[in-house]
């Protein structure tokens, strides 16, 4: 053996670091000290639980996405430097979502509308919307709950439009 050939890897283990990617629509929700929970496939059913230490100052440009760092107590050692994780970040609590079918919603110049129906006529509303879950998205703000939307023939509908309900 030759000076300075490396003979062996020095890797704490009661404590590990876990890496993960958060996508880019969740970056302003994540920040150090945050609670993660965590599966590897080697424990099926079993939650493991740590913190966010650290946040990156800059999305990864490949996958706009952030990477974050959370440390995990590993007292028994059974979590193994290397294992791959599914990892759940909790977020703050929000309001419920309002989610209308996706179809509903027409977007053109960066402004989405929809249509709400009182009185067996349209009303154009001006929305925001958040999240696309499946066919469905959320709406943010320019409807309210308990209302409805027009689903059928968007695309021909306008603003005072007579409709059956």
């Amino acid at each position: 053996m030759t000076s300075g050939t490396k003979v062996a890897v020095v890797v704490r283990v009661d404590q590990l670091r876990v890496q993960l990617t958060v996508p880019e629509q969740f970056i302003a929700a994540v920040a150090v000290g945050q609670p993660v929970s965590f599966e590897v496939d080697a424990y099926p059913g079993r939650l493991f639980v740590g913190h966010v230490r650290y946040v990156s100052p800059a999305l990864e440009s490949n996958q706009r996405a952030l990477t974050v760092e959370a440390v995990v107590p590993n007292p028994s050692r059974e979590l193994k430097p290397g294992l791959f994780a599914t990892a759940r970040v909790e977020l703050p609590k929000r309001t419920p979502a309002l989610l209308v079918p996706a179809d509903s919603v027409r977007t053109s110049s960066g402004t989405s509308r929809l249509f709400v129906v009182t009185d067996h006529r349209t009303q154009e509303r001006i929305v925001t919307l958040g999240q696309t879950v499946g066919g469905l998205i959320e709406i943010t703000s320019g409807v309210i709950a308990g209302e409805r939307v027009a689903t059928k023939n968007v695309a021909q509908l306008a603003d005072g439009v007579a409709v059956s309900e």
